[in-house]
């Protein structure tokens, strides 16, 4: 039995027009600016891996938005300068406090029998916010490369829902 009246229809249609234009789940991200990210990654390309130093570069919006416009690996292992970012800028976006993802992260080794690209694929990251630091736990490139390590930002960021 529908015992909604035509005015509480018509308020009821009003509301859900109203909600679908807001962001679902929005997550705030300050400061808003530039960004740097800088530790050690692990990547592995069938079973071999090599841990390089990684640094990340780019800026973030107040609403979670992220691109990543540069992308430097280095290193005791020769290997690290062998590898090269592909595609960029990658975009991304903050999920909840905890997550955010990168979309069309790709990188190219360029080393003998290591050699190929990894990627592209949309990757989910985990964001330690007492650490701000992006955690990649074992992120799968395919076809068979696999980054892990964790990146602290030098500018303190905090994401909250």
């Amino acid at each position: 039995m529908n015992r909604c009246s035509g005015r509480g229809k018509v308020v009821l249609a009003g509301l859900l027009a109203i909600s679908a234009t807001l962001p679902a789940g929005a997550v705030t991200v300050a400061p808003a600016g530039e960004f740097a990210a800088r530790g050690v990654l692990e990547l592995g390309r069938g079973r071999i891996p090599a841990r390089c130093d990684t640094t990340f570069a780019g800026t973030v919006t107040e609403s979670g938005a992220i691109t990543v416009t540069a992308v430097s690996f280095s290193g005791l292992n020769p290997v690290c300068h062998l590898i090269a970012p592909l595609g960029l800028p990658w975009r991304g976006q903050a999920q909840s406090h905890e997550h955010f993802t990168l979309e069309a992260m790709q990188v190219d080794v360029r080393a003998p029998l290591l050699g190929g690209v990894c990627g592209p694929a949309t990757v989910t990251v985990h964001w330690r916010g007492a650490e701000s630091a992006a955690h990649f736990e074992r992120v799968q490139l395919p076809p068979n490369c696999r980054l892990h390590g964790t990146l602290a930002t030098t500018t303190r960021l905090s994401v909250t829902p």
